[in-house]
C-alpha cells in the first residue's frame, strides 16, 4: 500500500510540473518538451530548491554525452 500512494504521489507531481510546460509549449507553438523547460516549470510553480540540483545533473549529463561522442567519433578515426 505504501509503493502505491508514493507511485500516486510522484505520477501526480510529475503531472503537476508538466502540465504548466504544455501551457508553455502551446502559448510558444512548440511540441517538444526540453529539460530547460522542466526547470522552467519547477522555477515557476515555486520548487526553487530543485532547480540547482537538476540544472548540475543535466549539465553533467550533457558533458558525459559530449565525451561519449567525442569517443565514439575518435574510435572511428581510428583504423
Amino acid at each position: 500500500e505504501t509503493v502505491e500512494a508514493t507511485q500516486v504521489c510522484i505520477s501526480e507531481f510529475v503531472l503537476f510540473v508538466v502540465g504548466e510546460v504544455c501551457d508553455r509549449l502551446k502559448s510558444e507553438g512548440r511540441k517538444i518538451i526540453r529539460g530547460e523547460d522542466i526547470l522552467w516549470s519547477l522555477r515557476e510553480l515555486g520548487m526553487e530548491l530543485y532547480h540547482p540540483p537538476l540544472a548540475s545533473f543535466m549539465s553533467a549529463l550533457r558533458e558525459a554525452d559530449k565525451a561519449d561522442d567525442a569517443s565514439a567519433a575518435q574510435a572511428e578515426d581510428d583504423p
